[in-house]
C-alpha cells in the first residue's frame, strides 16, 4: 500500500465519518417528531411525502450501512500499520 492508497483510505473515512454524523443527526431529530407529523424525502427535484416510520427505518439502516463501511476502512488502514 502506497502513499496514494492510504490518502484514498483517509478521505473514504473522512467521508463516510461525516455522512455518520450527519445521519445521526437526521435520526435524532426524526425521533422528536410525532407520529402523525409528515415527513418529505427528496428525490431529484421532487419532494416525496414518506412515513415516518419509513424514514426512521432508512436512516437506521444507512448508519448500520455506514459503520460497517467504516468498519471495513478502519481495519484496512490498521492492517496496514
Amino acid at each position: 500500500m502506497d502513499l496514494s492508497d492510504i490518502a484514498k483510505n483517509h478521505q473514504v473515512r473522512k467521508k463516510y465519518t461525516i455522512q455518520l454524523g450527519e445521519n445521526e443527526l437526521v435520526l435524532k431529530e426524526l425521533d422528536l417528531l410525532q407520529d402523525d407529523t409528515n415527513v418529505y424525502k427528496l428525490i431529484g427535484p421532487v419532494l416525496v411525502k414518506q412515513d415516518l416510520a419509513e424514514a426512521n427505518a432508512n436512516v437506521r439502516k444507512r448508519i448500520e450501512y455506514i459503520s460497517a463501511e467504516l468498519c471495513v476502512s478502519s481495519s484496512v488502514f490498521h492492517i496496514v500499520f
